[in-house]
């Protein structure tokens, strides 16, 4: 649904600031009830700073923890169902966010994103403006999406790409 929250869940004991950058359509879970995803409005939008003592709930589960989590108590809330975040022990090491989508009857996808792209991307994916396979064709080496993979697209005022005569090449 497109105006979803999507949730930020902390798999890993991590410092706040590389779980979220700002945005309207996510949100850090706090809690670890059902009764806590029903609570929450549009307007629980999670806005940095976070609270340096925050301890993540849901640190030590796996995403097979998460996906019954949610499709037990997000159905009919605000919250996401299917399109969720992880911030998990790679977090750490460079703050990507693994992007996690799963459909009923469909396996789990999932795509690593750089901090910059979490927003977007999660946006996007959500309102199926794109999808976590097509993000995942474009990631780079290192399996983190950065914008379309080692090639980046031209930008305005770089060097034009060499056009081609048609039959050569």
């Amino acid at each position: 649904m497109s105006e979803s929250l999507i949730p930020i869940f902390c798999l890993h004991d991590i410092p706040p600031q590389p779980t979220h950058t700002p945005s309207t359509s996510t949100l850090l879970l706090v809690e670890s009830t059902g009764t806590a995803l029903r609570r929450y409005t549009r307007d629980a939008v999670t806005y940095p700073p976070v609270d340096s003592a925050f301890k993540s709930p849901f640190n030590g589960w796996g995403l097979d923890d998460v996906v019954p989590f949610l499709r037990e108590y997000a159905t009919g809330t605000v919250v996401d169902e299917s399109v969720f975040l992880v911030a998990d022990g790679r977090t750490v090491e460079d703050e990507s966010l693994l992007l996690v989508q799963s459909l009923h009857g469909d396996p789990m996808h999932c795509v690593r994103l750089a901090a910059e792209y979490v927003n977007t991307k999660a946006v996007a994916v959500a309102v199926a403006a794109t999808g976590v396979q097509e993000l995942r064709r474009l990631v780079d080496g290192d399996g983190v999406f950065r914008g379309g993979g080692d090639n980046p697209s031209p930008r305005k005022g770089g060097e034009a790409p060499r056009k081609q005569l048609a039959g050569s090449g």
